[in-house]
């Protein structure tokens, strides 16, 4: 990373923390409301690594149980 790279995501941080500062003040003033507590933006990439671990599980399940199918059926077959 260069500096011209650097000092731009610092200004974007900056910018940030500025806005959230307005915005608190302005909620305490009460010039707008409040902002609501927002779950998935918290507990988002919990709950996106749980997802994906689930779709693994299931597709696992989904993938034994098929085999387990085929190789009965295939048994059948040949008595």
């Amino acid at each position: 990373m260069n500096e011209k790279e650097i000092l731009v995501i610092l200004d974007k941080i900056e910018r940030k923390k500025f806005f959230k500062l307005i915005q608190s003040q302005a909620e305490k003033e009460g010039h707008i409301s409040p902002a609501p507590f927002l779950f998935l933006k918290k507990l988002g990439n919990v709950l996106q690594y749980t997802g994906g671990i689930l779709l693994g599980i299931f597709s696992g399940i989904f993938t034994l149980l098929l085999i387990y199918i085929l190789v009965v059926y295939l048994l059948h077959l040949q008595l």
